[in-house]
């Protein structure tokens, strides 16, 4: 009896380390990751509220934010400094750089939904991927922080998320 209780608490114990440092599971720290120089996310399917795009990139002046939500309302947004450090910490802290490579269609599938991401770092570094009726692991979590990030920015603007511009 005490083995098996012994084996549990290993077992939980490598759990959790693995959980708590990546470092173990093979996998880079994510702060290794420079910030993110330019951002390109889009998202089709049937309904109309799955066309969504969002953009990051650098003008002569500034960096701004291009949202198109439902393939209609476009918004282009400036992004300070502070904005760009909290989403270079979120694609840090959503390990995206694991999706680099994802390239799957099911061409069996006549309809449904699609995902491309291009992610640039200042470090020159890019994350490529994409989808058609097939997704990365930890997909929706991702894809809805991603969403939540550009949506807290337009109500920090002042735009009523609710109210459409028609």
């Amino acid at each position: 009896m005490k083995r098996r209780w012994k084996r549990i608490f290993a077992g939980l114990l490598a759990a959790l380390t693995l959980c708590l440092c990546p470092c173990f599971a093979g996998a880079a720290p994510p702060e290794d990751l420079p910030a993110v120089k330019t951002f390109r996310y889009a998202t089709s399917g049937m309904c109309i509220e799955e066309f969504n795009r969002y953009q990051i990139k650098e003008t002569a002046r500034g960096r701004f934010a291009w949202i198109e939500r439902h393939n209609d309302d476009h918004y282009v947004l400036p992004l300070t400094d502070e904005d760009m450090s909290s989403f270079s910490a979120l694609v840090r802290a959503l390990n995206l750089a694991e999706w680099n490579g994802y390239h799957e269609i099911d061409r069996y599938a006549l309809d449904g939904a699609s995902f491309s991401l291009s992610v640039e770092f200042e470090d020159g570094a890019v994350i490529d991927a994409s989808g058609s009726n097939c997704f990365p692991r930890g997909y929706s979590e991702k894809a809805s922080a991603i969403r939540d990030f550009f949506e807290k920015l337009m109500e920090e603007y002042g735009f009523d998320l609710n109210d459409l511009w028609l």
